[in-house]
């Protein structure tokens, strides 16, 4: 049986389509346009790629079925030759706040095998490298760095007390074994020496008993190494070895400690090796116990309480006080400003700081009902639901104390790579992390153990850097991106996956994008297809659609006066179509009118809204004028801020300045302007009705 070399639709009749049949090639980039609502969408989403996804289902077993959406056939005659299809639509449908950008590519999940495997814990103690040290290895340490050099090696037996008399049993037992030196004050003494018995137990409990001296050097290592074994056997799988320069072993010159478990040789401490969940912000094990991995905790934010700094405590700048059910706490603050002599007639941002820190935590006399008060008593009665939605009104998230934004134990902070912690690589932009693990050097073994890891790693950190997306963190939340971002994460982790013989269905992959980045985003669509994957996109964007094998034009009009096949065919032959908006537009003959330059009068010219010092994300502490009763245009190239400034620091400020719950606010130092506006509506990409 021949297999198709195309996609073949007959009579298709989805929504506003007009029994259309179609005939797109393997192996191609297709692009679907025309006019908004000619039936772009329904043609390739709800037609393509809902009857390539069906399929694909109904191959499963049954068992697995019961456990995915059930997607219905699409009305169309016959449809031939269909592929597994993936649908990469322009918008962020992530709400969940523990997704990151490194937890949607999978880049965490190679992060975590590589510390686990390669990563050097250090004692958060004293600072020193934790490992296991093998009796081959600390020899070779002992030749390669003292040769030459006399060595006492020592292991240590615990002591319950400190007298000279229990002291003195110790010392005969030992005797008795054959061991006849202690190490005391960094010399080697007699075993039944006054200082021994005087000295013999250091300061932490322990005898420091000599179990050999020997010249470090090429032709002892035969013997340096039965005296190794022998002192970690004796000490519990620790040892010490004292360093001399000469065979009086007096007054060491140094104090190497060893260890043959996972601890640290320095102060004893043991540890769990590292796994890959140790890393991970989403498991229990690897999570910070105090926000739970989110790296913040939600507290009640005073800026909330207090929406409008120049009310005075008269005009009810305490704002859940103003309620009428808080006729008393607004009554007894009152009496509590008289009696303190705080004033209730001057701008809230104008008292004291001394003031403000007795009205929210009182003064300790047990005389006032505090604001702190007042909450803490709500958080008792949180199983109610309305107290819950009261409390939501006024709490806002602060980075965690404990992990300090991390989101992981500190564990976890105790392992680096290359001098960075899993939080340092996660800091990082995608180009910077990409330039640090091309760079990264690992010895034969580590290799062999991080290849694989490596691999997949640092092709994920390309195809990202490579969409233009070089300029994010790892550790940026998913709901925080754009559309289209989004959308180009998703391509670079198709990319990643390295899928073939698989249907693309993308819904306008240039927007949101600049000109300057349309280039990355159609060599991303001819690496797809030279996978051997087919591409279907819906497209307005001139030069992508310049670039395809193919080009389907949908009209001539809008809903039901759209539904029909204009053009289909090699994109070059696009513009001769006379009856096509598209084509009109491509020949010129319709174009975009454009204001003649003159300047308007300047109708309120002083009413604008000032925003001093956003720093939000890429932001860099700019100052932005944005006059009000104008139509004004934020643009830059992508990933520049745009969303940045309108949503987060804007959009974000005003619902906090009209005392309206929301998180994840902008950072900026100053909004002035929003006393002459009564609302704001935001209008974004989001499904209506959803």
């Amino acid at each position: 049986m021949d297999i198709p070399s195309y996609i073949t639709l007959e009579n298709v009749k989805t929504h506003n389509l007009r029994s259309i049949s179609l005939k797109v090639q393997h192996g191609t980039i297709t692009v679907v346009t025309g006019l908004s609502g000619s039936g772009k969408s329904s043609l390739a989403i709800d037609t393509l790629y809902a009857e390539g996804q069906r399929r694909y289902i109904e191959s499963l077993s049954p068992y697995t079925r019961q456990f995915l959406e059930r997607m219905e056939r699409p009305p169309v005659e016959s449809i031939r030759g269909i592929l597994p299809a993936i649908c990469i639509e322009a918008k962020n449908v992530v709400t969940n706040a523990r997704s990151t950008v490194g937890t949607q590519t999978e880049i965490n999940d190679y992060l975590r095998l590589l510390f686990a495997r390669v990563g050097t814990m250090y004692c958060e103690a004293c600072g020193k490298e934790v490992k296991v040290d093998t009796v081959e290895m600390v020899c070779q340490d002992l030749v390669d760095h003292y040769n030459g050099s006399y060595a006492a090696v020592i292991f240590s037996i615990p002591v319950e007390k400190t007298t000279e008399d229990h002291i003195a049993l110790y010392v005969q037992e030992l005797n008795k074994q054959g061991y006849t030196r202690v190490f005391v004050n960094n010399t080697v003494i007699g075993i039944f020496s006054r200082d021994a018995l005087n000295a013999g137990v250091c300061a932490d409990g322990r005898i420091d008993v000599v179990l050999d001296r020997i010249k470090i050097n090429a032709a002892n290592t035969g013997r340096l190494i039965d005296s190794l074994a022998s002192a970690y056997a004796r000490g519990h799988d620790h040892l010490a070895v004292a360093l001399f320069d000469d065979q009086k072993f007096v007054n060491a010159k140094c104090v190497r400690n060893y260890s043959a478990v996972f601890s640290c040789a320095e102060c004893k401490k043991t540890f769990n090796k590292p796994e890959p969940n140790l890393f991970s912000f989403n498991s229990p094990i690897g999570a910070c116990p105090e926000c739970e991995g989110f790296g913040r905790v939600i507290v009640i934010d005073r800026d909330l309480i207090v929406p409008d700094v120049n009310k005075s405590i008269r005009e009810g700048a305490i704002e859940p006080w103003e309620k009428p059910s808080a006729e008393w706490e607004r009554s007894q603050l009152m009496a509590f400003c008289k009696k303190e002599n705080i004033p209730i007639n001057v701008p809230f941002r104008r008292l004291k700081k001394s003031d403000i820190t007795k009205i929210f935590e009182g003064t300790g006399k047990g005389d006032y009902f505090s604001v702190n008060d007042f909450f803490d008593y709500l958080e008792k009665k949180k199983y109610k639901m309305h107290v819950r939605v009261f409390l939501s009104r006024y709490r806002n998230y602060v980075t965690c104390t404990r992990c300090n934004g991390a989101r992981v134990r500190g564990e976890a902070l105790n392992v680096k790579l290359a001098g960075r912690t899993i939080y340092d690589v996660q800091c990082m932009t995608i180009h910077d992390a990409r330039v640090f693990f091309n760079e990264l050097k690992f010895n034969p073994m580590q290799t062999a153990m991080t290849g694989p890891a490596m691999a997949e790693l640092t092709s994920r950190l390309q195809y990202l850097d490579e969409v233009g997306l070089g300029y994010l963190t790892l550790d940026r939340m998913s709901r925080t991106l754009s559309g289209g971002e989004m959308q180009r994460i998703n391509l670079a982790t198709a990319l990643g996956t390295q899928l073939v013989d698989t249907l693309y269905v993308l819904d306008e992959p240039s927007i949101g994008l600049h000109e300057r980045d349309n280039e990355k985003l159609i060599k991303i669509l001819q690496y797809l297809k030279k996978l051997g994957n087919t591409i279907v996109l819906i497209e307005h964007d001139s030069q992508i659609i310049g670039v395809a094998d193919h080009v389907v034009d949908l009209g001539p009009g809008a809903g039901a006066q759209g539904g029909k096949i204009m053009y289909a065919g090699a994109s070059d032959g696009l513009r001769a179509v006379k009856d096509s908006f598209t084509a009109k537009y491509l020949r010129g003959e319709e174009t975009i009118t454009l204001r003649d330059g003159k300047t308007p009068e300047e109708k309120n010219a002083e009413q604008v809204i000032t925003i001093t010092g956003a720093r939000e994300h890429n932001l860099k502490d700019i100052t932005v004028t944005i006059p009000l009763g104008r139509f004004v245009v934020v643009t830059g190239l992508s990933g520049a801020g745009k969303s940045t400034l309108v949503y987060d620091v804007l959009y974000k400020n005003f619902l906090k300045q009209k005392g309206r719950p929301v998180s994840d606010i902008g950072a900026v130092s100053e909004i002035k302007g929003f006393d002459m506006i009564d609302e704001v509506v935001f209008v974004d990409q989001s499904t209506l009705g959803r």
